[in-house]
């Protein structure tokens, strides 16, 4: 993978914000990303079906504040919350039979802080 490319995809996530376009930021990212990864029939699926979205439900913590980043498209499923849903996945032993559960934790627990990382949370607005 181009270096650069790569650069390039993560850094328009983490450059965005609630002002930023969404529709213009999705079909650059998703430019980039095929770019990135090819155009296998996977990655073709991956990019009609993820999307950014400027301003993302409610982090979960109910302190007001919002967050941008990658959804599910058509849906308010963010993929940090996909992430977090997989984290509670067991370990599917068929697949890595050499791995034992805490590394599978190991795994899927620094995935997720990957994905959270790529989203930008935003400040709750100043009460009058």
């Amino acid at each position: 993978m181009d270096h650069e490319l790569r650069t390039a995809l993560v850094r328009m996530l983490l450059d965005a914000d609630t002002t930023t376009d969404a529709g213009e930021l999705t079909r650059e990212f998703m430019r980039t990303f095929l770019l990135v990864g090819s155009h296998t029939p996977d990655n073709l699926n991956c990019a009609r079906n993820i999307e950014y979205a400027a301003e993302l439900p409610g982090n979960g913590l109910g302190d007001g504040r919002s967050r941008s980043g990658l959804t599910i498209k058509g849906t308010d499923v963010s993929l940090s919350d996909v992430a977090w849903e997989i984290e509670s996945t067991p370990l599917p032993r068929e697949s890595f039979p050499g791995l034992t559960v805490k590394q599978w934790e190991a795994a899927t627990r620094l995935i997720t802080v990957l994905v959270c990382a790529l989203e930008r949370e935003t400040e709750p607005p100043a009460s009058s």
